[in-house]
């Protein structure tokens, strides 16, 4: 068939264009992957994201994600959270938490317990939940044109009224791990254009991308740079043989060494 009939599971808004979009779980303490699932570009994220949930995770979220049943379901899979929410839920605070020095050094400005909606939706959520909510400071910056720093305020809600404040407001910084990890995906492994026509298709690239990286990270015990990347593939392509591959890994560890 042709390509505009081959990609018509990822039409996007009727106007013709075709997309994908790629819903991946990502392991902070590991740095790695653990879940990918490909869709049409106008599907659902937080569709797809409850229908993947699992039982013994700790789920981070941005404001993407905030909804009352969505936080019911990860409760009710046997799961933990921390997610961002707008400043502007309504909600009932039922108890102010102490701060503790830590938290303030941690930029922590609020800890309460809370019911969190309005009352027409009471039953979307059957327990109480908690609000963290931390300081956000940017810093000046010349190439911004900045003198003063910018501050901004972000509230967190999370289920876990065990843990520090401080350890909630680490846990959602930790998210900027998984854009990092796309802008190396994308940027060295050079995985930012699809291949294939059929989504199953789609999936099998963007597997074997997130594979090769793993594997390629394994070897390096880090994330390669792009000049190893570029012997890699000259390697697998015939062009070098594994002795020079091998000279770069060395000479990049004799690097790290260095500035160790």
């Amino acid at each position: 068939p042709s390509p505009r009939v081959a990609v018509a599971w990822a039409l996007w808004q009727g106007n013709g264009k075709r997309a994908a979009k790629a819903h991946v779980q990502f392991e902070v303490l590991r740095e790695a992957p653990s879940r990918l699932d490909v869709t049409p570009a106008n599907s659902s994220e937080r569709t797809v994201f409850e229908e993947a949930l699992e039982p013994g995770r700790f789920y981070v979220m941005d404001s993407g994600y905030a909804k009352l049943t969505l936080f019911q379901a990860v409760i009710d899979s046997k799961s933990h959270f921390v997610c961002r929410i707008p400043e502007s839920w309504p909600s009932t605070v039922l108890e102010e938490r102490p701060l503790t020095e830590d938290d303030r050094r941690a930029r922590v400005l609020r800890d309460v317990v809370v019911k969190l909606g309005i009352k027409e939706k009471k039953n979307h959520l059957r327990q109480n939940l908690r609000i963290v909510e931390i300081e956000r400071v940017e810093e000046p910056s010349k190439r911004m044109r900045r003198e003063h720093p910018v501050r901004q305020k972000i509230v967190l809600v999370t289920d876990r009224f065990d843990l520090p404040a401080e350890v909630i407001a680490l846990l959602y910084s930790a998210r900027w791990k998984i854009e990092i990890f796309f802008r190396w995906l994308k940027c060295t492994l050079g995985c930012q254009k699809l291949i294939a026509e059929s989504r199953e298709g789609a999936t099998l690239q963007l597997y074997s991308a997130l594979i090769a990286c793993l594997l390629i990270s394994l070897w390096l015990g880090k994330k390669p740079t792009k000049r190893t990347f570029e012997a890699i593939c000259f390697y697998l392509s015939g062009l070098a043989d594994i002795d020079d591959v091998l000279a770069v890994v060395k000479k990049l560890k004799q690097h790290e060494s260095a500035t160790a």
